[in-house]
Formats: C-alpha cells, sequence, structure tokens
C-alpha cells in the first residue's frame, strides 16, 4: 500500500485562449497538461447549471486583500494540488493556516497573470482524463488528475 495521497479526478474549464498561445497543448485524452494553474471561479453563474462546481477542501497559504480591484485572494493547498481563489469585497476572513472549503468551477489561469498581478505561482501538471470542447467555444470542459 502507497502512502502517496490519492488522485482526485477533477472538471476544470480550460479557456480557449490558453490553448492559441501556445501555453499548453491540446487537451486530449492521456495528454499532459504542463504548468496549468486553476482558479476556484465562486462567481461564475452565467452557465453554472452546465458547469461542474468542485468543492476544494485545504489549508490557506497565501492570503491577502488587493484594493486596485476589490478582492479578497488566497491559494488554497488540497494536498496534491493547489488553486487560487478570489472572493469580491474583503473577503471570508481566511488567514494563512486557516482550513478552509471553497466551492466553485475551477477554471485555467492565464500564465501572464502571476507576474501582472503578482500572484503566487500555483502551475502543475495535469493529467487530461476526459476533454470535449464547449457548444459556445470558451474552451474545454476537462476531467483532470494533478500529476
Amino acid at each position: 500500500m502507497s502512502d502517496e495521497p490519492a488522485r482526485p479526478l477533477l472538471h476544470a474549464l480550460l479557456s480557449d485562449y490558453i490553448i492559441a498561445d501556445g501555453d499548453v497543448e491540446q487537451p486530449v485524452v492521456g495528454a499532459v497538461l504542463h504548468r496549468l494553474a486553476l482558479r476556484v471561479d465562486s462567481h461564475d453563474q452565467s452557465r453554472g447549471s452546465q458547469r461542474t462546481p468542485e468543492l476544494v477542501t485545504g489549508v490557506v497559504t497565501w492570503a491577502r486583500y488587493n484594493r486596485a480591484n476589490n478582492l479578497f485572494e488566497a491559494v488554497v493547498d488540497a494536498g496534491v494540488y493547489r488553486v487560487l481563489t478570489e472572493v469580491k469585497g474583503r473577503g471570508p476572513g481566511w488567514s494563512v493556516g486557516s482550513v478552509v472549503d471553497v466551492q466553485g468551477v475551477l477554471v485555467s489561469v492565464g500564465p501572464y497573470e502571476f507576474e501582472a498581478f503578482g500572484l503566487p505561482d500555483v502551475r502543475q501538471d495535469w493529467l487530461v482524463v476526459s476533454s470535449h470542447q464547449e457548444e459556445l467555444g470558451d474552451g474545454y470542459e476537462l476531467e483532470i488528475q494533478p500529476l
């Protein structure tokens, strides 16, 4: 029996522009998406019924209130993967070390965002388990596992 943590199967939306810019490969089944970062989008309700929300439970490893865009931003470490989160306003009162649950749609983060907005780099490799292109051309709905 291995001491390695289980690799969860997650649903995520991969934006077309990340593929078009050459930042990641085409998301075909079995492909590894190198250095892809995810954000929990808890306020994407435009087509929420078509997208699968995820519940991410983990430890806050970085947090700040960004006055420029009135967002509370945090990194949640779920063990085998880390995600960015953002909440409108001053946020939920999390601090580094807090154990939190955050629910929303996982969406890809543009590589430029880390330097442009001073975000911690949470990119990692992901295995594509299933993939289909969205009807409205926003990108791909994926099932992925962290590597």
